[in-house]
Order: C-alpha cells, then sequence, then structure tokens
C-alpha cells in the first residue's frame, strides 16, 4: 500500500489529463492488482463495480503507472491480490453557494 500511496502524485497526475477531456468526472476509482512474488505485478485493471468513474483513459494511464511499480518481494513467496482505492475530485476553489436574495 505504501508504494501506491508513495506514487499518488502520478496517479493523480492521471486524473487530471482525464478531466481534462472529460469535466466532471469523481469519485472513487479501484484499481485491482496481483503482485508477483517477486514484486512485479503480474495482472492489473480497474474495478468496475467499485468504481464511481469509468474513463478508459484514466483507466489505460493509471494501470500504466502501477505497472511501472515495484513491490518488495514476497516473504513468504506468494502472489498477493490488492484492491487499491482511489478518491478523485477535481482541484480548484469549492464551489460558491448562494449567501442571498437574488
Amino acid at each position: 500500500m505504501a508504494i501506491v500511496a508513495g506514487n499518488r502524485d502520478a496517479f493523480r497526475a492521471c486524473y487530471d489529463r482525464s478531466q481534462k477531456t472529460h469535466p466532471g468526472i469523481k469519485g472513487s476509482f479501484v484499481l485491482t492488482f496481483v503482485v508477483n512474488p517477486d514484486g512485479s505485478v503480474k495482472t492489473a485493471e480497474a474495478d468496475p463495480t467499485k468504481s464511481d468513474i469509468h474513463e478508459p483513459g484514466l483507466e489505460s494511464c493509471a494501470i500504466g503507472v502501477l505497472r511501472g511499480l515495484k513491490f518488495p518481494p514476497s516473504k513468504k513467496g506468494m502472489e498477493s491480490k490488492v484492491n487499491y482505492p482511489f478518491d478523485f475530485n477535481p482541484k480548484g476553489p469549492p464551489p460558491k453557494t448562494g449567501t442571498g436574495t437574488p
């Protein structure tokens, strides 16, 4: 988990890029992946059943970032299955709300 969290900026860049072409996307985005015993990523995909965001550009970018990461080798020599949730929201000032009468 610390490896993914330590690379959050790269995943955020994927979201920011996707938001430019798909304004308004926000919410949960879950990556499901399997890490080989040697720490390399075996498989990776977005989990559409657990994600609010379903944007192919974000999915492919995030999977590409994930595949470039190296995880610590398994001490037990086993594969590890991981579900990693992201909560993406647009950057910027909060929306203004009405405070008076029109």
